[in-house]
């Protein structure tokens, strides 16, 4: 894991290999949405059984959001008052092998900024994995001319 911390006084801190769930996290449910479904029914059996139906019902949506878009959006869920964007990195087996991630405070996080900074950490995140050997799937209709 490698971070590069922001220039300003204000900014998020986490520590590097910080263990949360798969589950909570921009940057990690990135990765769980790109996993088979079977590692993800393993990933559930992991939340507390107080709250299994409920958040295994909530997390499974939000993944097939995640895996649909090619990004994903955390607020506070791994620490208060943050934001967290996170694409996957994929291997020329067309495996997800990480993800990059954008965090920081809320205030710097506005709608109106959103679209851009999606598509650079999508075209950063690309370019990562094309220089792992991936090549992006062409859609099907291109592929039968």
């Amino acid at each position: 894991m490698e971070a590069v911390n922001s220039p300003h006084a204000l900014r998020v801190m986490e520590p590097i290999g910080m263990r949360l769930p798969l589950y909570r996290g921009a940057s990690k449910k990135v990765i769980l949405a790109h996993l088979p479904l079977r590692t993800q029914q393993e990933v559930f059996r992991q939340i507390p059984e107080v709250f299994r139906c409920d958040e295994v019902e909530r997390i499974t949506e939000e993944l097939v959001s995640v895996r649909d878009q090619g990004y994903a959006v955390s607020y506070g869920e791994t620490t208060e008052g943050t934001v967290g964007l996170a694409v996957a990195i994929f291997s020329w087996e067309n495996k997800v092998v990480g993800s990059l991630s954008l965090a920081g405070p809320e205030l710097r996080f506005q709608k109106s900024r959103m679209p851009e900074m999606i598509y650079q950490v999508r075209l950063t995140a690309m370019k990562i994995s094309e220089e792992l050997g991936w090549i992006k799937a062409k859609p099907a209709a291109s592929r039968r001319k």
